[in-house]
């Protein structure tokens, strides 16, 4: 069932996968000697031949013994499940840099690679729960046989009884097992050309699709019906007759064999052994009805580990590099020109010097280049002329692999996933604590926002309209920076946020630029102010360079559009999110020209119409 590709997982982690099941074959053999004890008790008391204390105690002590052995059979479990799908998601996060080739794959590939975490999810707790407990059942199943042949081989009527409830139970388990497969809708997907899995994490009520390609993989997601869902819950609850009817059978068996042991003579010891054995078989049939519930989850982890060799076995693109980075590095350009067609130029003779740790603003109207930039800063643009160079090496020639686990790059067009919170910062760093997460989320101010709706597990519907445009781009910075690179490269997404938050962001990159290099590309000039070195750029050249305060002195153009942004903001009242994100979102979806300035939600108006531009920009890519 698991591929080869995942089979070295599954061998690290099988001492402690049988531990559990070890574990919990004790925890039911306890239950037998509890059992045991427990039908000699309800002969003790129809028949008194001792007093009932030297019952009770031996019960209370295997009861003591049998909590014991559950918490640490759980506590097993727990550790399997958690190394499991914490390597599965390492490597998975591995899979998904080494495939993120262009800013494309990336966005296609995201909702693929989560769908993936969530099958390591599947996979571990296959292994981690559901295998040591079918082990342990399984090891109870035969047990219980064992003890019923014995038992019963002394009362033949009682012996058929046993086997015939032996047979039945078996037809019920298939039974269920079907009927649970069927459900799921994996029988029927048999012949389908890519696999796919029901995700139980969600009650069933998402449902993933996936198509392997040449170079990477991409996800079409579908929401299920409310229809769907109630058709769902309708076949859930066709099995509590079945139920209902394994119960009456065993109430039938108990009949059965109690009246053939009673009738067979009066002594004790036949109904001490015909209430075990009922005891044992009422038992055996829970825990294998357990299983039969399980069954979904097993073929959901199966569907998974096609899933994640499918993935893990993708062609990774040429690395097209051989250089690797070295932690210090920094991030220059020197005479660098880019050209999309090979014709016109974005960007001509652009000189930039990004330092190893600090604060970097590149400022310039719409149009000017600042995305070209950004991509070739990155290395998602490769065919540049002139020379970037990160730490003196070239960035073109640096292993891909080595340059994302350097350079982070979020910009405006930075999704997150249909998912919780919590899974959506999982992206930038799998093993990151909850410490960890609510610190970032502080650092650009959605802490308090993210509480109050339920903490890090609040559901971020598809296209995250329950949330504001502000709190989804700055929930994509919490991303970023929680991925903890060296640099960071942030197009255009401040340009997105409310003036009040847009501040707090900027002042939280400022903290983190202590520590490592953040560049910001930007329209407005106000923002510079937190920035350490400020590039102007215009028609894709740098036109001037400095601190915020030495162009402000200089630098006529500059400094009145700061001004004048700044005049704007104090008349702009303050602006409150809605708490859906959906009023937020229709204003801004608006043409901005038609939109009253004063009341933006960010101060867009102060580019396209009275500040003085220092460019009219190009046409065309930014």
């Amino acid at each position: 069932m698991i591929d080869k590709s995942i089979r070295e997982i599954v061998r690290r982690c099988r001492p402690h996968m049988w531990a559990a099941a070890a574990l919990f074959f004790a925890c039911y053999l306890a239950d037998v000697v509890l059992i045991t004890c427990v039908a000699y008790a309800l002969t003790t008391i129809i028949y008194p031949q001792q007093p009932v204390l030297w019952v009770i105690a031996p019960i209370l002590l295997v009861v003591a013994v049998r909590c014991a052995l559950r918490m640490l059979s759980l506590s097993q479990c727990s550790k399997v499940s958690s190394m499991v799908e914490l390597e599965l998601s390492e490597r998975i996060t591995e899979k998904l840099t080494r495939l993120s080739w262009t800013r494309v794959a990336e966005r296609r590939e995201r909702e693929f690679v989560w769908c993936a975490r969530k099958g390591a999810t599947c996979i571990g707790d296959l292994l981690g729960n559901v295998v040591p407990v079918a082990v342990g059942t399984l090891g109870l199943v035969i047990v219980i046989l064992i003890g019923g042949l014995y038992l019963g081989w002394r009362m033949p009527a009682t012996l058929l009884a046993f086997v015939v409830a032996v047979v039945a139970l078996s037809g019920a388990a298939y039974f269920l097992v079907k009927r649970e497969l069927r459900e799921k809708g994996l029988i029927e997907a048999g012949d389908d050309s890519g696999a796919y899995f029901d995700l139980v994490v969600k009650e069933a009520d998402l449902l993933r699709d996936y198509r392997v390609g040449e170079d990477f993989a991409g996800l079409a997601a579908e929401r299920n019906s409310r229809d769907s869902d109630e058709t769902l819950m309708g076949e859930r609850r066709r099995r509590y007759p079945l139920l209902a009817t394994l119960i009456a059978s065993a109430v039938g068996l108990v009949t059965i064999v109690y009246t053939t042991a009673f009738d067979a003579s009066f002594a004790s010891a036949n109904i001490v052994h015909a209430t075990s054995m009922i005891l044992y078989t009422c038992y055996g049939l829970l825990r294998v009805s357990i299983m039969a519930f399980k069954s979904g989850e097993v073929a959901e982890a199966e569907e998974a580990a096609l899933l994640m060799a499918d993935l893990l076995s993708l062609r990774v693109p040429d690395e097209n590099g051989s250089l690797a980075t070295v932690a210090g590095d920094h991030l220059s350009a020197n005479r660098l020109a880019y050209s999309y067609d090979g014709e016109k130029f974005v960007l001509k003779s652009v000189t930039i010097d990004v330092p190893a740790v600090g604060l970097t603003a590149v400022v310039g109207v719409e149009g000017s280049g600042k995305s070209t930039l950004a991509g070739v800063l990155a290395g998602h643009l490769r065919d540049y002329r002139g020379n970037v160079l990160l730490g003196g090496k070239q960035l073109r020639d640096v292993l891909r692999t080595s340059r994302l686990r350097y350079i982070t790059y979020v910009g405006i067009d930075s999704e997150l996933l249909s998912s919780t919170v919590r899974e959506n910062l999982l992206m930038g760093d799998p093993a990151a604590t909850e410490g960890e997460m609510w610190s970032v989320l502080s650092a650009v101010g959605l802490d308090s926002e993210c509480r109050r709706r339920g903490g890090l597990d609040f559901e971020l519907v598809a296209g995250g309209t329950n949330v504001s445009r502000s709190e989804r781009l700055r929930l994509a910075l919490a991303r970023a920076v929680l991925h903890n690179t060296p640099i960071i490269i942030i197009d255009g997404l401040m340009d997105e946020i409310n003036p009040v938050d847009q501040r707090k962001a900027m002042l939280a990159l400022r903290g983190i630029a202590r520590f490592k290099a953040v560049v910001v590309l930007t329209r407005y000039p106000v923002q510079a102010q937190f920035a350490k070195v400020v590039y102007l750029l215009s028609e894709g050249t740098i036109i001037a360079s400095g601190s915020h305060e030495e162009l402000m002195a200089s630098y006529e153009p500059y400094r009145s559009a700061c001004e004048q942004q700044e005049r704007l903001l104090a008349l702009e009242p303050p602006q409150s999110e809605a708490v859906d994100g959906a009023e937020h979102d229709a204003a801004g979806d608006q043409d901005p020209d038609a939109t009253n300035v004063l009341v933006m939600p960010h101060p867009e108006g102060v580019v396209r119409t009275g500040e003085p531009r220092w460019g009219e920009g190009v046409e065309g890519h930014e």
